[in-house]
């Protein structure tokens, strides 16, 4: 550490290892040099990479489409740091949306989108933050072809008031699951570390197209990891969900996608996923192992499914049940069709019968 008269720097501008003086409007102004670290995660190596390339990509446009984001650029504007509109070039919007674009799951555009798009706010029962879980709740899809953008930062001190500036994207091209959103391990991959209870954490959720890049305006809010949420809801529950490992029993029968829930405070069951069989048609029991068994009861209840006849797709009905088998609670699944039909998927919900 070098520490230098401050008075030296009111006589010249220059500078000293990495402090900067100059002479603005007959002050002088310090300034130190920002390093970055040399240390970052995939995740920012490959944010950093998608910008170079999407920026070169830039240059092969034609003069026409050019002329069209910059069209669309004028009424565009971007807030600077300093609270100030700004208008965005021709190359700072087609770099600004392709890069959200690509973020999202979407592929790139040469050509700039008609008009601007207005999104619909954010809307989500709750987001819960804790070492043992970090998901939102209860999200309010509007779009098949939007995508819930998710920001966070790092554990900050109670007493932090704003670290917006520290937010990174943590999870944007995850469509929900039945409005459910698990960020645990993205937040793990992204950050480097895993959710330490007691510290602050501040979050910013938007739409983003993953048609044209356009955004939607930003939910924030920030609030202490543990078993209170850190927007609405109530104290942390787990819901009651199985899920059936993919290509499970596969000589006799197979599971693509299967998951089975009960909503919580209610008998409604949600189903969803693809299931077949081999030869004659018999019930398929899969062992729950403890997995996620807690909060079920033995109950059985029928859902709505489509089966290929061949070429054509008929409606059938599918039995769904958990009851204990040989002393062990499992799954069971019985569509209620003919021998030569060997697979459906299913996609209803339910009101199960408990025995």
């Amino acid at each position: 550490m070098i520490a230098l008269p401050s008075i030296a720097y009111d006589a010249f501008a220059g500078t000293a290892k990495d402090v900067t003086a100059r002479r603005v409007g007959g002050r002088t102004v310090l300034s130190v040099r920002a390093t970055q670290s040399a240390l970052f995660t995939p995740a920012q190596a490959v944010s950093r990479n998608r910008l170079s390339r999407i920026s070169r990509a830039f240059r092969s446009l034609t003069d026409e489409q050019m002329a069209r984001w910059a069209q669309l650029a004028q009424h565009y504007n971007a807030s600077s740091s300093l609270g100030k509109g700004a208008v965005l070039t021709a190359h700072n919007m087609f770099v600004r949306l392709n890069c959200i674009l690509v973020m999202v799951g979407g592929s790139p555009i040469t050509d700039a989108p008609l008009g601007l798009d207005h999104l619909p706010p954010v809307r989500l029962g709750a987001m819960y933050v804790s070492s043992s879980s970090v998901r939102i709740e209860g999200v309010e899809e509007p779009d098949e072809g939007l995508r819930l953008v998710v920001k966070m930062s790092a554990a900050q001190s109670v007493g932090v008031s704003s670290a917006w500036s520290k937010t990174v994207v943590v999870s944007s091209s995850e469509e929900t699951d039945w409005g459910e959103l698990d960020l645990a391990e993205a937040f793990a991959e992204v950050l480097g570390v895993e959710v330490e209870d007691g510290k602050k954490f501040f979050v910013e959720l938007y739409w983003a197209d993953a048609r044209t890049g356009f955004t939607g305006s930003v939910l924030r809010f920030a609030g202490v990891a543990g078993a209170e949420p850190v927007y609405g809801g109530s104290v942390v529950s787990n819901r009651s969900v199985i899920r059936v490992p993919d290509g499970i029993n596969e000589d006799q029968c197979y599971f693509r996608g299967f998951a089975y829930e009960l909503s919580r405070g209610s008998v409604i069951g949600s189903c969803r996923g693809e299931y077949g069989y081999q030869g004659s048609r018999t019930n398929a029991y899969v062992p729950l192992d403890g997995r996620t068994a807690s909060g079920f009861a033995e109950q059985q209840g029928f859902v709505l499914g489509r089966s290929n006849y061949g070429k054509s797709w008929s409606i059938v009905f599918v039995q769904v049940e958990v009851r204990e088998v040989n002393g062990e609670l499992c799954l069971g699944v019985a569509p209620e069709f003919d021998n030569n039909v060997n697979g459906c998927e299913i996609f209803d919900v339910a009101a199960p019968v408990n025995y």
